[in-house]
């Protein structure tokens, strides 16, 4: 549809509107012949040139502009300017802007284009003179800048993508805070003339000079158009900057704002164009200067003789391919073009030749000087004469090679990073600003069975109702700017299995900071979940009976004392809040154990487990310490008689006979109880109390006492045994044991020194009853030092005797182990028995090591260097942490005779064996079985290759005297 016109006939006879002499519009008369030339460059330029008459009437009009407004050119020439806006405001401040002025350089405002469109444009406008200075009209160059401008709206969006491009920009870019550059690329080091440390830190007006002489005018206010940026209002201006060894230079600078961790920032795209800048004031104010245009343009501007003979070409050529003026001009073009595009080349010379065509944006390499190919993007139309013959060819030839360069770059990263998603072990998605999901990769869809369409559906429930408000929670977190890393959440899979998954992310911004969206990994956690779940019901739990462990005991105690305390700082007791713990041990199961075996005895703790949590309420809990030893907690008693009925009701339940092996079995038990608070609110006395009630049962049997007062008199004798035990060092009544350690064919390796006392009035007291004792009153510290040195001086005195290579083995208790002087003290023993540091072993336990893993680590490291050796006695009756382990400088491994005891028959002890023995070997280190009773468990723990072992098997515990006639005998067992 073509635009109506109006016209006024009285206007063809304005003489405003009468064709105007090229020369006159241009300014000073020139030669014919510059003339011709210029009339050829107005004919062929690619960007509508306009002259006008002082009221706006176009005069006349090049065949650009005739193609950009889509009117012929007799439509054209008389037309009111003002008539092409688009918003008629913007002629009135055009009129405004170029009367005040004189002149306008890319000045932007929006025409009407063919068949009812629009177009921005830029002009570049000068007023036009009479030789008496009167202004006659105006004259100007339009560039249709529409595709310039959606092309910056893709590079805008894809910089948020490609943030490595920043660097190697053409623009010069900062970001600037409270006026303060803070970050800028190399390229503003480069326009700025500074060091990156010059450059960040400087005040944002240190870079604009005060209206400095020459210049442009533009900054004269920078501080009003930095206030209208941060008030949100964009600005692209031209300015004069300053750079840091003194210079200035002429800028185009676009300014915008943009938020970032909650503070604004001012972000700044700098071009130099001080050479523009020149050229463009060349053109306005003379011919001369117009020629400066052609001469000073970035991109090559070329002409055509008919037959295909290059007439002129300016600068950019030498710039862009190397040659000079007289190696080109006379040469036909094609002389330039790759071999390849000869032929394609003289099809188009010959269409805009021959058929009069304008083409446009043709892309082609050209050959470079050195031989090198550089890529263009050509336009060419018809020089015609005066008559409107075509003399020849007139064009421009704009470099692309970088521009390509980049791109392909951009296309390869794209990939690179397109091909990271795609083969992405973990399920990935992509989420817009509102959340929608615009990406998914495969591992996505193995995964959760989702595709990217099933999110456009309205009956996708990836994300469970219960999780939504949690899922927008961690969408606007990341919109903040905020990492979300390893959130434990759940999600549905299509087939309605729900996922547990690991959930982790960030935002991605575009240039301003803007956030665009998030970019989500989330990993299927199901297993380990599962495994998880699976290892804590093991660490909680007894394998046998199903029954909460010592563990979960004392966690669950340790709650219910913290509760009583926190009730009775706020003076309060509600009814029924007492509590009660029941220690219960089964009577003499240790025969029933040893005289029908394991599996029976494993039976009939199974069925003991099940009575009593039979006879307990749902707000009740059982545990099963280990052994024969189990625990009840009662909880909401009303009174002290409560928890005596339950204990009644447990013991008559117990006492039901069990039928195994055709035998009628019966059991007993005796009770413990301590009310909580009554008999103490702290977890120590607790159980004390009830562990002390449940030893004064079991005199009786089958029976429960409550603790009382009285009971505290064998404590007293546990005191008096306490005195008793600190003198025995001086009254010299402590003896040394040894038993031996041999090899898989049962010769002596070394010896562990174990502690007898020879009580004078109780006799031979075993370790099992003062041990304890000696450890919580700090008596094992004197003990343990004088065990130490009695067990080396013994060591050396046998090696003295022809047993070199004997090796002793002594415990350190953990209080022994805790002591600052514990390095100095070994190291001092050794030196007054002279026995060798690589005959010592000194054995710790997991949890002595383990109350402080550091203070252990460097004692042991210490004696390690000097060639003492560690072993880890009960291993794997502890909670030692593997990471740690391997630190620790151990050369050996025990493994706890509870293990070992049933070896030949329980699975579950040969599967950890087996993974102790495989640890030991992967670390280096050597193991050593405990507990080696029976001919089957040596068979087969050598089997299994554990090589050196200990046990009743072998050997007892015996005397030094007994101990030398085993070494005389060398080999022990069968």
């Amino acid at each position: 549809m073509q635009r109506k016109i109006k016209s006024n006939p009285k206007q063809l006879q304005d003489p405003e509107v009468q064709p105007a002499a090229l020369s006159s519009s241009l300014g000073d008369p020139a030669s014919e012949r510059d003339k011709e030339g210029y009339r050829e460059l107005f004919q062929a330029s690619r960007d509508a040139v306009v002259i006008t008459g002082p009221r706006g009437l176009i005069r006349d009009i090049n065949p650009a502009g005739v193609e950009m407004f889509g009117l012929s050119k007799e439509k054209m020439v008389g037309l009111d300017f003002s008539e092409l806006y688009t918003h008629p405001a913007d002629a009135k401040r055009f009129v405004h802007d170029i009367s005040e002025k004189g002149w306008l350089n890319d000045y932007e405002v929006r025409l009407k284009g063919p068949n009812d469109s629009h177009f921005h444009a830029l002009f570049t406008v000068s007023l036009r003179r009479g030789l008496e200075g009167k202004v006659i009209g105006y004259q100007g160059i339009i560039h249709d800048i529409t595709a310039r401008r959606h092309n910056l709206e893709k590079l805008q969006a894809s910089e948020a993508r490609y943030r490595a491009l920043f660097e190697t920009a053409s623009q010069a870019i900062f970001v600037a805070k409270d006026g303060v550059l803070v970050e800028c690329n190399s390229r503003a080091l480069q326009v700025f003339a500074c060091t990156r440390q010059q450059l960040v830190g400087l005040p944002l007006s240190s870079l604009i000079p005060a209206a400095p002489n020459g210049g442009s005018g533009s900054q004269s206010s920078p501080g009003v158009k930095i206030k209208r940026v941060l008030a949100g209002e964009a600005q692209i201006r031209e300015m004069r900057l300053s750079r840091l060894d003194g210079g200035y230079f002429e800028a185009e600078v676009a300014l915008n704002s943009f938020w970032a961790e909650g503070e604004q920032h001012l972000l700044g795209a700098v071009n130099d164009i001080t050479k523009r800048v020149a050229a463009l004031r060349a053109l306005k104010d003379s011919e001369q200067r117009f020629r400066a245009l052609a001469h000073y343009a970035p991109d090559i501007i070329y002409t055509l003789d008919h037959t295909g003979k290059l007439t002129y070409i300016n600068p950019a050529w030498r710039r862009a391919l190397g040659h000079e003026t007289t190696e080109v001009v006379g040469r036909y073009f094609v002389e330039f073009v790759e071999a390849e595009e000869v032929d394609r080349f003289r099809r188009l010379f010959k269409r805009i030749r021959d058929g009069r065509q304008t083409l446009t944006d043709v892309d082609g390499r050209l050959v470079a000087k050195e031989g090198g190919l550089r890529h263009f993007v050509l336009s060419g139309s018809p020089n015609l004469d005066e008559k409107g013959r075509v003399m020849g060819i007139v064009g421009l030839c704009k470099d692309i090679t970088e521009r390509n360069l980049t791109l392909r770059l951009l296309r390869d990263s794209e990939k690179r990073h397109r091909t990271v998603l795609e083969s992405a072990p973990d399920p990935m998605m992509v989420c817009n600003r509102d959340g929608e999901v615009t990406y998914i990769n495969p591992s996505f869809t193995r995964v959760f069975g989702w595709s990217l369409d099933d999110f456009a559906a309205k009956d996708c429930v990836f994300v469970p109702p219960e999780r939504r408000a949690e899922t927008l929670e961690l969408l606007s977190q990341a919109a903040l700017g905020d990492n979300i890393s390893g959130v434990e959440t759940k999600r549905t899979a299509k087939d309605g299995r729900t996922v547990e998954v690991s959930l982790s992310g960030a935002a991605f911004v575009d240039a301003g900071g803007g956030v665009m969206g998030a970019v989500l990994t989330l990993q299927d956690i199901t297993e380990r979940k599962r495994t998880q779940e699976q290892l804590r019901y093991l660490a909680y739990h007894d394998m046998l009976t199903g029954l909460p462990n010592r563990k979960s005991f004392y966690e669950s105690i340790d709650r219910a004392t913290r509760e009583v305390c926190r009730l009775s700082q706020e003076h309060r007791r509600p009814q029924g809040h007492l509590w009660a713990l029941l220690f219960l041990d089964l009577d003499r199961f240790k025969t029933i154990n040893d005289s029908l075996g394991h599996d029976v005895g494993d039976e009939i703790l199974q069925t003991v487990a099940q009575r009593i949590r039979n006879c307990l309420r749902k707000s009740d809990h059982i545990f099963r310490l280990g052994g024969d030893e189990f625990t009840v907690i009662l909880n909401e008693l009303g009174k002290d008689i409560d928890a005596a009925r339950v204990a009644e009701k447990i013991l008559e339940s117990v006492a039901r006979p069990v039928f195994r092996q055709g035998q009628e079995l019966y059991l007993t038990a005796s009770i413990g109880i301590s009310v909580c608070p009554n008999d103490g609110d702290e977890v120590e006395t607790i159980v004390r109390n009830a562990d002390m009630a449940m030893y004064a049962a079991k005199e009786d049997g089958n029976s429960y006492y409550f603790f009382t007062e009285e009971m505290n008199a064998k404590a007293q004798a546990r005191m008096r045994l306490e005195t008793s035990l600190r003198k025995a060092v001086q009254n010299n009544e402590l003896v040394l044991y040894y038993q031996p350690m041999v090899d898989s064919r049962h010769r002596i390796q070394g010896m562990e020194a174990l502690l007898r006392w020879l009580h004078p009035e109780i006799g031979l007291v075993p370790p099992s009853h003062f041990i304890g004792v000696a450890e919580e009153t700090g008596a094992i510290v004197p003990i343990g030092r004088w065990v130490l040195e009695a067990a080396c001086r013994r060591a050396r005195q046998w090696q003295e005797q022809g047993y070199s290579e004997l090796y002793v083995a002594v415990n350190l208790s953990p209080r022994q182990f805790r002591q600052p002087d514990l390095v100095e003290e070994v190291l001092s023993v050794l030196r007054r028995t002279g026995l060798l540091p690589r005959h010592l072993k000194l054995e710790v336990t997991e949890s002595s090591v383990m109350d402080d893993p550091e203070d252990a680590i460097a004692k042991m490291q210490r004696l390690y260097e000097h060639g003492i050796r560690f072993s880890i006695d009960d291993f794997g009756t502890g909670y030692s942490s593997l990471s740690h382990l391997k630190r620790f400088p151990v050369d050996t491994l025990k493994i706890d005779r509870s293990f070992v005891r049933e070896s030949t028959e329980n699975q579950g002890d040969q599967e950890i064996i087996r993974t102790i023995l495989a640890m030991a070997a992967g670390l280096k280190m050597q193991a050593v079985a405990e507990g080696v009773e029976t001919r089957a468990q040596r068979d087969f723990l050598c089997g299994e290759g554990c090589l050196l072992m200990q046990g009743y098997y072998f050997g007892p515990p015996v005397p030094e005297r007994d101990f030398e006639s085993l070494l005389k005998r060398g080999v022990l067992g069968e």
